[in-house]
């Protein structure tokens, strides 16, 4: 959807008053557009219907505004639709930033661990690289909350789920690097 690459890259460039009132407009052509479709099609459009709500969600957070945390919500609930783990990742993501300015970084911490644990599963490289980015963010919210032994352990779980994909991608190199560590 060529409006929510192009509302995206505003947003990059810290263009937000460029944004103006792209989210009533963005989102309501991307759920009319969902609605329409059938089958794969449709998981696309749950996705492009995600990431609307996920730019939806940071720009509220931007704001400071309340609205960030149903945004985040509607976010997840259509990622999860969507079956993409890209798109998964950054609504969970969201939602767990949304959670920990809220005050509640131990519900954004377990969040993002279950996320990443559910996209483990799928096994395969772009799950496990999700999976990666998500412990690795949980970590960091875990130490910000003074929860070190937590923030160790995702952080290892975030080198295992690296060396996973390494492993998958390459997997001469992977076994040199355990042979040298070991």
């Amino acid at each position: 959807m060529a409006s929510l690459t192009s509302a995206r890259a505003q947003f990059t460039a810290a263009r937000y008053r460029q944004l103006g009132d792209f989210p009533p407009g963005l989102l309501g052509s991307a759920q009319a557009t969902r609605e329409a479709l059938s089958g794969r099609s449709r998981e696309e459009a749950h996705g492009c219907v995600a990431r609307a709500w996920v730019l939806a969600t940071e720009l509220a957070l931007k704001a400071h505004s309340d609205v960030a945390w149903p945004a985040a919500d509607r976010a997840l609930a259509a990622a999860q639709a969507s079956g993409d783990p890209v798109v998964h990742g950054e609504a969970a993501r969201v939602l767990a930033i949304t959670m920990r300015r809220s005050g509640r970084p131990a519900a954004a911490v377990d969040l993002l661990r279950r996320t990443a644990d559910s996209l483990s599963q799928d096994r395969n490289d772009v799950s496990w690289a999700v999976a990666a980015t998500l412990l690795m963010t949980s970590a960091c919210t875990a130490a910000c909350g003074q929860r070190r032994s937590d923030a160790l352990d995702l952080m290892s779980g975030a080198a295992d789920a690296v060396g996973r994909v390494i492993s998958a991608e390459h997997p001469a190199v992977y076994r040199r690097r355990h042979q040298h560590a070991g």
